[in-house]
Formats: structure tokens, C-alpha cells, sequence
């Protein structure tokens, strides 16, 4: 097990060509929090690459790779990588303020065990959801995102908004990402309000892709599929 302030500034060493890869820098959960799916990283040229958690052999002074495969530079991606939570308030669902999120305790598929505050300790099934803050559920009864969804649709352009503002990390965009049509997705893609925007298995046809272009899902589904 390690915390996640732990994995932060640890270096990244190649197996195969015994390279330094560089430093990570960040790390990408899936939009339910709940895993690392991805980490960046920065070589000595202060260049930026992301990784996918998957390609990591063993985490110990070092975070260990196999080798290069699956290192790819940030400069094209759609949006950049991170949404580390460390930072943000915590909130219950009634309202009482718990704190600060100041750590992650990891397991060593780096699915998170436990959520570290300034004030006390959460575990991922007691996460609502994470946007600007954190919810949190301390009561026994199931609570979900869905439950305090407006009922009232709103506005395209409000909805935009909206995505978009969940997420703090700055943006970059592709310029052609027509290289994703007719590709596979290999995982269920989500929208930050938990609706599956793209199954497993699903043919990204131009129609998915705007879908998934206006939720900002392109790094992720750039990772989560193959041809």
C-alpha cells in the first residue's frame, strides 16, 4: 500500500533500457474516483508524458515500467491528464464541513482504500461524487450523484458550462481527432454525472465521437481503445 503524496515526485525507471523516464508529476482517477487510471510524468527537457496505470510493473523507491510502451507525450492531448482531488473541501451531504482531502491511501492496484482529511478518514463507497468538492455519504442509507440531479434539463450551453467546470485542470485541445473512427473501446466511458456515454466494445462512429468530444472525454478515450 502507498499514499498517494507518496507516488507523487517518485521516479519513473525503464526496465528495459534502464532509463530514468522522468518524474511523476500527477495522476488521473477514473471519473468515479475509485483508481488511478494514469499518471504524467516529466523528463530532464522538463517535456510532459502520461502513462497508463496499467503499464506499471512495481511501485517501490522507484515507480518500475517494463519498458516505453504506452509513454506518450501530452502535447496532443485533449485535455491534460490530472484530476488529483488532493486540495479540495469535503463536504457530507448534510452539509457538515469534514475538512480538507490531504492524502490517498492506495492498494497496490492503486484503487483507493481510504480518503485522508484534515479531519478524519473516508472510504471510496462512501464517496457521492467529486467535482469542485468532495460529497461524501456518512449515513447507512445508499446515496448516489443521481439522486440530487436537477430535474429541470438544462440549457446546452449551461450544460457545457457545467461539465466544464467541474474540472479544475486547464485544457488543451487535439486538432484532428478523426484517427479515433472506427477504433474499440476497451472500457465503459462515463460522463461526470455517471451516465455511460460509450459501453465497452462500443465502434466510435462520428456520431460517438462529437458526443464524447463535448463531455471531453478524448484522452480517455484515446487510452481506452484500439483498432
Amino acid at each position: 500500500m502507498i499514499n498517494l503524496s507518496d507516488l507523487i515526485s517518485k521516479q519513473v525507471l525503464n526496465l528495459y533500457t534502464g532509463k530514468i523516464e522522468g518524474t511523476i508529476k500527477d495522476v488521473r482517477f477514473d471519473d468515479r474516483y475509485k483508481k488511478i487510471v494514469s499518471f504524467t510524468l516529466f523528463d530532464s527537457d522538463e517535456e510532459e508524458y502520461t502513462c497508463p496505470a496499467n503499464k506499471i510493473y512495481a511501485i517501490n523507491n522507484y515507480v518500475v515500467l517494463r519498458n516505453g510502451d504506452g509513454l506518450t507525450a501530452t502535447i496532443n492531448q485533449v485535455t491534460c491528464l490530472d484530476n488529483n482531488p488532493i486540495g479540495r473541501k469535503i463536504f457530507s451531504i448534510v452539509g457538515q464541513d469534514l475538512g480538507t482531502l490531504l492524502d490517498i491511501a492506495l492498494l497496490d492496484n492503486l484503487s483507493a482504500k481510504e480518503y485522508i482529511s484534515s479531519s478524519s478518514t473516508f472510504s471510496p463507497t462512501q464517496i457521492v461524487s467529486v467535482t469542485n468538492s468532495i460529497i461524501v455519504n456518512l449515513s447507512d442509507k445508499k446515496v448516489s450523484a443521481s439522486n440530487f440531479r436537477p430535474k429541470v434539463k438544462l440549457h446546452p450551453i449551461e450544460e457545457r458550462v457545467k461539465i466544464m467546470s467541474t474540472d479544475l485542470a486547464p485544457q488543451k485541445f487535439i486538432g484532428n481527432s478523426d484517427f479515433l473512427l472506427g477504433r474499440t473501446t476497451t472500457r465503459d466511458i462515463y460522463s461526470l454525472d455517471d451516465h455511460i456515454l460509450a459501453p465497452k466494445g462500443a465502434t466510435i462512429t462520428p456520431k460517438l465521437l462529437s458526443t464524447l468530444k463535448s463531455h471531453g472525454k478524448l484522452s480517455e478515450l484515446t487510452l481506452y481503445s484500439k483498432k
